[in-house]
């Protein structure tokens, strides 16, 4: 049994299952990866009741039918209110559960996502066991929404208290851990001191299937320049520190320059009416235009990847301008996963050189870095490109390139890796039934 408890809750409504969407779809990466080898994923988590619901946007869940999907999803204790913040009697029940099945599990897997209730963390520690072999996953974004901690002065001091608890169980599991993985350099850094085998495993939001095929990517690259303008996109809020103001400069810039260039911008924000007054005083409406969001990221970030794909395969590269980015931000993250499915349809960046955006080009040679800021330069760089599509051959193959290593898949795979690497099978490994007593039906 491949044991997972967790503090990330299952739903209940009526005989159905829920699951957040994401958490669902790491699961069948994770089954497919190990493929059975240490035996079945067993998942021991609370249930929360459908009223839930309402703390979680309607497609980051979805039915989870846990006999067809061979995972078992059982719940420690089945919750009443919707603060989803266990009790004394309710964190026990969860510590005996684990504790009963931890005796006849390969593989315990600590999971631990600092957004959901951290009084399991402690729960961990009371059921470490030296004879069995334990992974530590640990995840700074809920794939659920949770409320803001109250304004009161002594809910605010509690809250801290037991973030500051938290850190500390959590550094109890990363010592007694054969693997730790983290989804953010970040938590990898916090905890690295104390962990024996520490991999960065961030939350990937493109799957193999949502990639662009080589072909198609090949002839969008083959097609006549002289007669097309330079197709440039942007997919990202439309929000100050995102720069668009300064894009949409650029593009009056290199248009005065000469060049042939376009210039699609996708998103919603605050700034839109200032953006739609910019484009008109500067008479580019027929070369700039705003339209609807692609998809809603904030909703479900991989939802439609591949319609989103089809549609940038319309264009030549994506113009990325932010003025600065804070990775713990969502509009960063959205930013990010813009880029990604960017790469997913073979779009290079054309983006301000600014540190978090130099390090994924540089890493990945995907694009092309204008100076952050400088809009008389980056308009020459972008009509110089214009003029020489050429350059946009080999950055544009990176980049789907960058999508597949990058992709969920891809990860899950490395991740089943490091896991035989560091816990070798079982011999007796098998597929033995749920505890049927304590199975949430589905």
């Amino acid at each position: 049994m491949y044991l997972i408890p967790t503090n990330i809750p299952i739903f209940r409504r009526g005989s159905e299952t829920l699951l957040p969407t994401a958490w669902a779809r790491s699961l069948r990466l994770l089954r497919d990866s190990l493929e059975g080898q240490y035996g079945r994923i067993t998942i021991v988590a609370p249930a929360f009741p459908s009223c839930c619901e309402s703390c979680v946007p309607p497609s980051s869940v979805e039915r989870f039918n846990a006999a067809a999907e061979d995972i078992c999803l059982i719940p420690a204790f089945n919750a009443n209110a919707c603060d989803q913040s266990s009790t004394t009697k309710e964190l026990q029940s969860w510590v005996k559960t684990v504790a009963d099945l931890g005796r006849n599990c390969s593989v315990l897997q600590a999971q631990i996502d600092e957004g959901m209730d951290p009084n399991f963390a402690n729960g961990f520690c009371q059921v470490l066991d030296e004879s069995i072999p334990t992974v530590f996953l640990h995840s700074t974004a809920a794939p659920v929404v949770q409320p803001l901690p109250s304004k009161s002065r002594f809910r605010h001091h509690h809250f801290r208290f037991r973030r500051h608890r938290l850190f500390r169980d959590c550094v109890k599991v990363a010592r007694h851990a054969d693997l730790s993985l983290f989804d953010s350099e970040q938590s990898m850094r916090q905890y690295t001191g104390f962990t024996r085998n520490a991999k960065l495993f961030p939350a990937p939001v493109i799957s193999t299937a949502d990639v662009l095929d080589e072909a198609s990517l090949r002839k969008r690259l083959s097609g006549d320049s002289l007669i097309s303008s330079l197709r440039l996109v942007s997919s990202i809020p439309l929000e100050r520190q995102n720069g668009l103001g300064h894009a949409i400069a650029i593009i009056r810039q290199a248009r005065s320059n000469g060049a042939n260039v376009t210039l699609d911008i996708y998103g919603d924000g605050l700034q839109k009416s200032e953006l739609q007054y910019q484009i008109a005083k500067l008479g580019l409406t027929n070369s700039v235009r705003l339209n609807a969001p692609l998809q809603n990221l904030a909703e479900d970030r991989y939802a439609n990847n591949q319609q989103v794909v089809a549609r940038l395969n319309d264009y030549d590269a994506m113009l990325i301008t932010p003025l600065g980015s804070d990775p713990k931000t969502e509009t960063t993250a959205k930013v990010f996963n813009a880029i990604w499915q960017g790469y997913a349809a073979g779009l290079p960046i054309i983006g301000f050189d600014q540190p978090s955006i130099r390090q994924q080009l540089v890493r990945n040679k995907t694009g092309i870095l204008l100076p952050c800021g400088d809009i008389t330069a980056a308009a020459m760089r972008i009509a110089e490109l214009d003029l020489q599509r050429g350059q946009l051959h080999d950055i544009s193959l990176n980049a789907r390139r960058a999508a597949i290593d990058q992709s969920m898949e891809t990860w899950y795979s490395r991740r089943a890796e490091w896991t035989c690497e560091a816990i070798p099978r079982p011999h007796t490994a098998s597929k033995s039934p749920c505890p049927t007593a304590r199975l949430v039906s589905a």
